[in-house]
Order: C-alpha cells, then structure tokens, then sequence
C-alpha cells in the first residue's frame, strides 16, 4: 500500500515512513530551502540532525535509516525505541528518498544488483551476463 496513512507519514508498504513527525518534515524543507553549496544536511531516522560545511562536490543529503544493534534487534525492541522516536523503517525506498512510483524497488534492486555483478564478477558491463 503507498501511502496508506498519509497523515501519519507512512508513505510506503504500510509502515515505511521518511519523517516521523510533520515537525522534520518542516525542519527538512526550511534546511532545503536555506541551505547552500557548502553545505550537506545530515538525517538520522527522519531527525534532521543539520546543516554541516562541506564543498560544492559532496552529497546533498547523507541520509541513515533503523540503526539499531543486533542485540535491540527484535521486533518487540523496535517497537519501543520506534515509539521513542528514536529509530524508523524506512524500507529500501521511502526512508532513503528514491520512492517514485514502483520504479523505486527496481531502482534499487537494479544498483545492487549491478554493483554485486561489477564487484563480484570484475566487469563494469553487466550485459548478457545472467545473476
């Protein structure tokens, strides 16, 4: 289901969210609107954490999602830390900004593929070769 819970934020397979609250989303649009070429935004789980220097060649966005440690990896400790607010689940597209349309599960299922083929296989072409 894409956004099943729009108000809630959940943008993608019913629990994928990119924010947590509509308070980062609007402090992710002020920091895009403000922000310049020397600078990258830094967000951890949909809290943007803020702008930091940098140069005109580096990313825009640095962007990490669900960090938790195997030991707090459990479904019931997900659970509590996501109402915390301290943790999300992004999924492979919502959290990580690539969602449009079904396009986005192929997009990056694409790259993986890709790189595992180049890095695994030696090649940069990945045509006529069969995963």
């Amino acid at each position: 289901a894409v956004a099943q819970y729009p108000h809630e934020l959940v943008t993608y397979g019913g629990n994928g969210s990119v924010f947590q609250n509509w308070a980062q989303y609007r402090l992710v649009m002020r920091f895009l609107a403000t922000m310049t070429e020397d600078q990258t935004l830094v967000i951890y789980s949909g809290h943007p954490l803020g702008l930091f220097p940098s140069t005109p060649q580096a990313p825009r966005v640095v962007i990490t999602n669900g960090m938790i440690i195997p030991h707090y990896s459990s479904r019931e400790e997900y659970e509590t830390f996501q109402a915390l607010g301290v943790t999300m689940y992004g999924q492979m597209t919502a959290g990580s900004y690539c969602y449009i349309g079904p396009q986005g599960i192929v997009h990056g299922t694409t790259i993986t593929l890709l790189n595992a083929g180049r890095k695994y296989l030696g090649s940069p072409n990945m045509r006529g070769k069969v995963f």
